[in-house]
């Protein structure tokens, strides 16, 4: 809230000392409501909303991906069975490297995923007998099923619109909040300028008043016991100027505080 007391403390010193500059209430709540903290806070709740939605869609779109290796290369002696059942070791002097091309699709109505698959390997032999050799699978589907008893996509079918739905009334319900608390200051304000220009009034007239019971009493037309009463009534007048013009500093600090 600190830019929007900002805004508003900048216009009541301009309302209170400069009559001929002056902003209107809903000209304040549109400065606040565009350069405020709370302002960009609610923008980036929404904007997190919105996103957060538009990859849940995404989610459910066909996925095409490529995965490759670097050729991996390896030179060791390995002990293997051979076909008599006997343990033999053999040097293994070669690169292994693979690529596979995959399409995938979610199935919001089951929970799996479907995805059709082409892959092909390649073994590049070192040596001696030197030679190349693939693994090609140009076409395969394959389905994945988590469980048979729960749908993780039905209920985010159900969750996620509610929770973008959520974020779009929240930043109406934000952009009203900082319209009341600039409505609240903006009153409270305009209020305490209010009292104190009366109190600055009620003094200018206690004055005259004053001035004239003395004159009064110097001439013997009341007695001193009224003139008593009215430079009371001052001291009361002085009193509340005092306390009006502490509250409109109070409320100048307060705001800027917050």
């Amino acid at each position: 809230m600190k830019q929007i007391i900002f805004f508003l403390v900048l216009f009541f010193h301009i309302f209170s000392y400069s009559q001929s500059q002056k902003i209107q209430l809903i000209e304040s709540i549109k400065i606040a409501q565009k350069n405020s903290p709370e302002y960009v806070r609610a923008i980036n709740t929404y904007q997190s909303g919105y996103w957060r939605f538009r990859n849940y869609q995404a989610d459910f779109l066909p996925q095409l991906s490529l995965r490759a290796t670097i050729p991996e290369y390896s030179n060791s002696i390995r002990r293997i069975i051979n076909d008599q059942g006997q343990d033999i070791f053999v040097n293994q002097n070669q690169s292994v490297m693979d690529a596979r091309l995959q399409l995938q699709q979610k199935v919001p109505f089951t929970g799996g995923d479907l995805s059709i698959n082409s892959q092909i390997d390649r073994v590049d032999r070192f040596g001696d007998q030197q030679a190349t050799n693939y693994s090609l699978i140009p076409f395969s589907i394959n389905y994945f099923q988590n469980s048979l008893f729960y749908n993780p996509y039905k209920w985010q079918r159900e969750i996620e619109p509610l929770r973008y739905e959520e974020s779009k009334r929240n930043i109406i319900e934000n952009m009203e909040d900082i319209s009341l608390t600039t409505c609240r200051l903006y009153f409270g304000l305009l209020k305490a300028q209010v009292i104190l220009d009366i109190s600055k009034k009620n003094l200018s007239n206690q004055d005259t008043l004053l001035q004239i019971t003395k004159g009064r009493f110097k001439i013997g037309k009341i007695a001193e016991n009224e003139l008593l009463q009215i430079e009371l009534s001052h001291l009361i007048s002085q009193n509340n100027l005092t306390t009006n013009t502490i509250q409109l500093k109070k409320h100048h600090k307060i705001l800027r505080v917050i």
